[in-house]
Protein backbone atom coordinates (compact mmCIF):
# COMPACT_ATOMS: atom_id res chain seq x y z
CA UNK A 1 0.00 0.00 0.00
CA UNK A 2 1.63 3.31 -1.06
CA UNK A 3 1.19 6.47 1.26
CA UNK A 4 -1.75 8.03 -0.14
CA UNK A 5 -3.78 5.05 0.00
CA UNK A 6 -2.74 4.14 3.47
CA UNK A 7 -3.58 8.49 4.49
CA UNK A 8 -7.05 7.89 2.46
CA UNK A 9 -7.37 4.94 4.40
CA UNK A 10 -6.80 6.56 7.74
CA UNK A 11 -8.92 9.60 6.89
CA UNK A 12 -11.63 7.47 6.21
CA UNK A 13 -15.27 8.55 7.62
CA UNK A 14 -15.56 7.68 10.64
CA UNK A 15 -12.22 7.41 11.83
CA UNK A 16 -10.49 9.48 14.23
CA UNK A 17 -8.61 10.78 12.23
CA UNK A 18 -11.82 12.07 10.04
CA UNK A 19 -13.13 13.03 13.14
CA UNK A 20 -10.05 15.02 14.40
CA UNK A 21 -9.67 16.68 10.69
CA UNK A 22 -13.40 17.75 11.12
CA UNK A 23 -12.48 19.55 14.08
CA UNK A 24 -9.08 21.19 12.41
CA UNK A 25 -10.80 21.92 9.26
CA UNK A 26 -14.56 22.99 9.85
CA UNK A 27 -15.49 23.69 13.32
CA UNK A 28 -12.52 26.04 13.94
CA UNK A 29 -12.28 27.23 10.69
CA UNK A 30 -15.86 28.75 11.15
CA UNK A 31 -15.49 30.01 14.88
CA UNK A 32 -12.43 32.03 13.24
CA UNK A 33 -14.75 33.57 10.17
CA UNK A 34 -17.81 34.33 13.16
CA UNK A 35 -15.02 36.00 14.91
CA UNK A 36 -14.59 38.00 11.85
CA UNK A 37 -18.04 39.96 12.64
CA UNK A 38 -16.81 40.87 15.97
CA UNK A 39 -14.12 42.14 15.29
CA UNK A 40 -15.35 45.99 15.30
CA UNK A 41 -16.84 45.90 18.56
CA UNK A 42 -15.74 42.42 20.37
CA UNK A 43 -18.18 40.71 22.55
CA UNK A 44 -20.17 40.92 25.85
CA UNK A 45 -18.46 39.72 28.83
CA UNK A 46 -21.04 37.09 29.05
CA UNK A 47 -20.69 36.25 25.28
CA UNK A 48 -16.65 35.97 26.17
CA UNK A 49 -16.89 33.38 28.83
CA UNK A 50 -18.97 30.79 26.42
CA UNK A 51 -16.20 31.62 24.12
CA UNK A 52 -13.55 30.66 27.07
CA UNK A 53 -15.42 27.79 28.20
CA UNK A 54 -15.47 25.94 24.93
CA UNK A 55 -11.76 26.71 24.25
CA UNK A 56 -11.14 25.06 27.73
CA UNK A 57 -13.06 22.04 27.21
CA UNK A 58 -11.53 21.48 24.01
CA UNK A 59 -7.78 22.09 25.60
CA UNK A 60 -9.39 19.59 28.34
CA UNK A 61 -10.02 16.99 25.64
CA UNK A 62 -6.43 17.22 24.50
CA UNK A 63 -5.15 15.85 27.39
CA UNK A 64 -6.99 12.77 27.34
CA UNK A 65 -3.91 11.60 24.37
CA UNK A 66 -2.05 9.09 26.65
CA UNK A 67 0.55 10.01 28.87
CA UNK A 68 3.85 9.24 27.13
CA UNK A 69 3.00 10.43 24.11
CA UNK A 70 4.95 13.26 23.01
CA UNK A 71 1.70 14.27 21.36
CA UNK A 72 0.21 14.89 24.18
CA UNK A 73 1.88 18.23 24.91
CA UNK A 74 2.56 18.77 21.49
CA UNK A 75 -1.15 18.94 21.06
CA UNK A 76 -2.27 20.29 24.35
CA UNK A 77 -0.10 23.32 23.97
CA UNK A 78 -0.81 24.23 20.55
CA UNK A 79 -4.64 24.11 21.65
CA UNK A 80 -3.60 25.69 25.33
CA UNK A 81 -2.28 28.75 23.02
CA UNK A 82 -5.07 28.74 20.93
CA UNK A 83 -7.00 29.68 24.22
CA UNK A 84 -4.40 32.15 25.44
CA UNK A 85 -4.79 33.80 22.11
CA UNK A 86 -8.79 34.09 21.81
CA UNK A 87 -8.73 35.62 26.01
CA UNK A 88 -6.30 38.12 24.54
CA UNK A 89 -8.66 38.76 21.58
CA UNK A 90 -11.44 40.21 23.37
CA UNK A 91 -10.03 41.10 26.88
CA UNK A 92 -7.02 43.06 26.52
CA UNK A 93 -8.73 45.88 24.44
CA UNK A 94 -12.67 46.21 25.00
CA UNK A 95 -14.96 48.16 22.94
CA UNK A 96 -14.72 50.37 19.74
CA UNK A 97 -11.80 52.04 20.14
CA UNK A 98 -9.19 51.81 16.91
CA UNK A 99 -6.90 50.78 19.31
CA UNK A 100 -9.08 47.97 20.16
CA UNK A 101 -10.49 47.26 16.42
CA UNK A 102 -6.56 46.76 15.77
CA UNK A 103 -6.03 44.81 18.78
CA UNK A 104 -8.77 42.37 17.74
CA UNK A 105 -7.71 42.21 14.10
CA UNK A 106 -4.16 41.04 14.90
CA UNK A 107 -4.90 38.65 17.43
CA UNK A 108 -7.23 37.16 14.92
CA UNK A 109 -4.24 36.94 12.79
CA UNK A 110 -2.75 35.22 15.70
CA UNK A 111 -5.65 32.47 16.22
CA UNK A 112 -5.16 32.17 12.32
CA UNK A 113 -1.58 31.49 12.56
CA UNK A 114 -2.35 29.06 16.14
CA UNK A 115 -5.13 27.31 13.88
CA UNK A 116 -2.38 26.50 11.29
CA UNK A 117 -0.05 25.49 13.61
CA UNK A 118 -2.50 23.23 15.33
CA UNK A 119 -3.53 21.61 11.72
CA UNK A 120 0.14 21.17 10.66
CA UNK A 121 0.88 19.26 13.93
CA UNK A 122 -2.31 16.93 13.36
CA UNK A 123 -1.37 16.58 9.26
CA UNK A 124 1.92 16.19 10.29
CA UNK A 125 1.45 13.34 13.08
CA UNK A 126 -1.22 10.74 11.21
CA UNK A 127 -0.01 7.64 11.58
CA UNK A 128 0.86 8.54 15.12
CA UNK A 129 -2.24 10.07 15.93
CA UNK A 130 -4.24 6.72 14.38
CA UNK A 131 -3.11 4.74 17.42
CA UNK A 132 -3.36 6.97 20.14
CA UNK A 133 -6.68 9.45 19.69
CA UNK A 134 -9.68 8.51 21.56
CA UNK A 135 -12.66 8.81 20.77
CA UNK A 136 -13.69 10.39 23.93
CA UNK A 137 -11.24 12.91 23.36
CA UNK A 138 -13.09 14.07 19.51
CA UNK A 139 -16.61 13.34 20.69
CA UNK A 140 -15.41 16.53 23.75
CA UNK A 141 -14.15 18.77 21.41
CA UNK A 142 -16.82 18.52 19.00
CA UNK A 143 -19.40 18.90 21.84
CA UNK A 144 -17.48 22.28 23.30
CA UNK A 145 -18.12 23.90 19.71
CA UNK A 146 -21.72 22.02 19.80
CA UNK A 147 -21.86 23.90 23.63
CA UNK A 148 -20.42 27.27 22.03
CA UNK A 149 -23.50 27.44 19.49
CA UNK A 150 -26.16 26.29 21.85
CA UNK A 151 -25.35 28.74 24.65
CA UNK A 152 -25.05 31.85 21.85
CA UNK A 153 -26.81 30.38 18.97
CA UNK A 154 -27.28 34.00 17.71
CA UNK A 155 -23.48 34.90 17.44
CA UNK A 156 -21.41 31.60 15.88
CA UNK A 157 -23.98 31.36 12.57
CA UNK A 158 -20.74 29.58 10.82
CA UNK A 159 -19.94 27.94 13.52
CA UNK A 160 -23.02 26.28 14.14
CA UNK A 161 -23.76 24.93 10.46
CA UNK A 162 -19.89 23.68 10.95
CA UNK A 163 -21.54 21.84 14.03
CA UNK A 164 -24.69 20.82 12.29
CA UNK A 165 -22.77 19.75 8.79
CA UNK A 166 -20.50 17.47 11.65
CA UNK A 167 -23.44 15.80 13.04
CA UNK A 168 -24.98 15.07 10.25
CA UNK A 169 -21.88 13.40 8.69
CA UNK A 170 -21.79 11.39 11.72
CA UNK A 171 -25.11 10.25 12.03
CA UNK A 172 -24.61 9.26 8.03
CA UNK A 173 -22.20 6.92 9.03
CA UNK A 174 -23.88 6.21 12.58
CA UNK A 175 -21.49 7.50 14.95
Amino acid sequence: MDIMERKKEINERGTLIWELNCLRSDLMPNLLDDLVSFEKNGLEEKQCDEVKKALSKLVNAATAIPDGSFLRKAIWNEFECFEKIYQAWNDDERGESDVARKHRKQQLENLRDQRHRIAKTIRKNYAILENELDLLLLRASHQAMADLVTAVPDLFKELGKAVSRTAAKQAKIGL
